[in-house]
């Protein structure tokens, strides 16, 4: 089976008044090989027309598709597309959320956002792999000894997996209030005296858990409690030792922390080859260069 991968990274697709250096047209040109696991190759090698990509790279720096920092493509087992872009550095607090305008290369660090969300997920299969979580299926409260009292009015039924699922049951009114807004939770998690687990934790339980979808990064959070808990290890420390070690990446920065020291999961910065290294893994039914990283299992 023919297996490919598009990479994007993306700040926003809404964000407007960008300046885009649109002078002359682009012409394609090879990934170099920069010996970091990654086999290269060319977009005909693989029987992708490079007109096709050509033409879509010429409408990114026309403007018509903003804020695309970086785009690759891998192929048949080769990495055969990589170009970087003009865009903003993410600022929570900034209209638009637009930092510094910066030409991205492969050698920066990009705000990963909520696809570290795809990172935690692995890092829970990994630590069931490796026996610090018995099951999905388990009570969080398993495995959350300082949140005992929270385990109160059916939140006991809430299981990993619901978290996983984002079907825990908990309001989390993440999609009700802008990101620059303290009345989206995301946000005013850190504009409170509580610990980030009792924030979470704290919301009223609304649905039956496993019965309905509620996007919640707080959810994230949690795992990485458990993980903390389960493990001895940060979710920084954790990452590092199970998954970024063996897949050869040594750049990856969880570069943000709530008050009481807790990683804020969904702050991880990641380079483009880097993020696509873990995806080729889960291609590879969790296998980076002969060896199995993720079990097979958790990524079908």
């Amino acid at each position: 089976m023919k297996k490919t991968i598009v990479l994007i990274s993306i700040l926003s697709l809404l964000f407007a008044g960008c300046k885009f250096d649109s002078s002359g047209q682009y012409a394609y040109r090879p990934p170099e090989n920069i010996n970091d696991g990654l086999d290269v190759g060319t977009l005909n090698e693989v029987k992708i027309k490079p007109g096709l990509i050509v033409k879509a790279v010429n409408k990114i720096y026309e403007g018509k598709y903003i804020e695309v920092h970086s785009m690759l493509i891998y192929k048949d087992n080769k990495l055969v597309f990589e170009e970087y872009f003009q865009g903003h550095e993410y600022k929570w607090d900034a209209p638009y959320h637009h930092g510094e305008w910066v030409t991205w290369d492969r050698d920066m660090l990009h705000n990963n956002m909520s696809a570290t969300k795809s990172i935690v997920s692995a890092c829970i299969g990994i630590a069931i792999d490796h026996g610090f979580i018995e099951s999905v299926h388990q009570s969080i409260f398993d495995y959350l000894p300082e949140h005992q009292h929270l385990k109160t009015g059916g939140r006991d039924k809430i299981t990993i997996e619901h978290l996983l699922t984002m079907t825990t049951g908990l309001e989390w009114k993440e999609w009700s209030a802008p990101y620059s807004s303290t009345d989206n939770p995301c946000i005013g998690i850190w504009f409170q005296d509580k610990d980030p687990i009792t924030y979470i934790l704290e919301k009223p339980l609304i649905n039956e858990p496993g019965t309905s979808f509620n996007y919640s990064t707080g959810n994230m959070h949690v795992l990485g409690e458990i993980i903390r808990n389960t493990s001895n290890m940060t979710i920084n420390e954790f990452s590092k030792k199970y998954l970024f070690d063996p897949l050869g990446i040594d750049t990856a920065d969880w570069y943000l922390k709530f008050k009481n020291g807790m990683y804020n999961v969904n702050s991880l910065k990641i380079k483009p080859r880097a993020m696509m290294k873990f995806g080729v893994t889960f291609l590879n039914n969790g296998v980076w260069n002969g060896k199995q990283i993720i079990s097979g299992q958790w990524v079908i």
